[in-house]
């Protein structure tokens, strides 16, 4: 049992004091020893590893014609803990009329990127930085998709590609609010 250890049983000042100094140094010599190892038996994480683990500032991806993969479904609001995401449907376009995401409260969790069914949202590498100033934590559409980090402001591809007719059966109970049905 540990507590039968000499440690823990009761002594002098000076003898208590000598044998607390003696096991940190058993422990600080073997810690010296440690240090000189070839790292047998250690852990080791590749840079890919951390990378490809790590959930960074989020981007909108684009299509191949350089337009916002986004149909605004509103899967990301929905999912997201720390309610950061406001997305607004613009019913002319039929798409997504604003996309903002408040940084201070994005916890990174990575619940978006997971509840898109087309891959219209991201996490990058890049490391988030709101800055000082209140404009900076809402983060919109140009920030998201089109900033100079994510292929030179051309927006990060998507892994998948809509046809237009999805878009607009997908979209269809946005519309059915006005009583617009894009099949009308």
């Amino acid at each position: 049992m540990i507590l039968k250890r000499e440690l823990y049983q009761r002594h002098g000042y000076f003898k208590g004091i000598l044998i607390v100094l003696s096991f940190q140094v058993s422990r600080l010599f073997k810690l010296f020893l440690n240090i000189f190892k070839k790292g047998e038996g250690r852990l080791t994480v590749s840079e890919d590893q951390k990378r490809s683990q790590y959930k960074g500032m989020l981007a909108l991806t684009v299509n191949k014609q350089g337009e916002i993969q986004c149909t605004g479904c509103g899967l990301c609001q929905a999912v997201c803990p720390s309610d950061c995401i406001d997305i607004q449907f613009d019913k002319k376009k039929k798409g997504v009329g604003a996309f903002n995401i408040d940084l201070l409260r994005c916890v990174f969790c990575g619940l978006c990127e997971e509840a898109c069914p087309i891959d219209g949202i991201r996490h990058t590498a890049e490391i988030p930085s709101p800055g000082h100033f209140e404009q900076n934590w809402n983060v919109g559409i140009s920030t998201l998709a089109f900033r100079k980090s994510l292929n030179d402001g051309k927006g990060l591809l998507s892994k998948y590609t809509l046809d237009p007719k999805d878009l607009d059966q997908e979209n269809e109970h946005f519309l059915e609010d006005e009583g617009q049905t894009s099949n009308a």
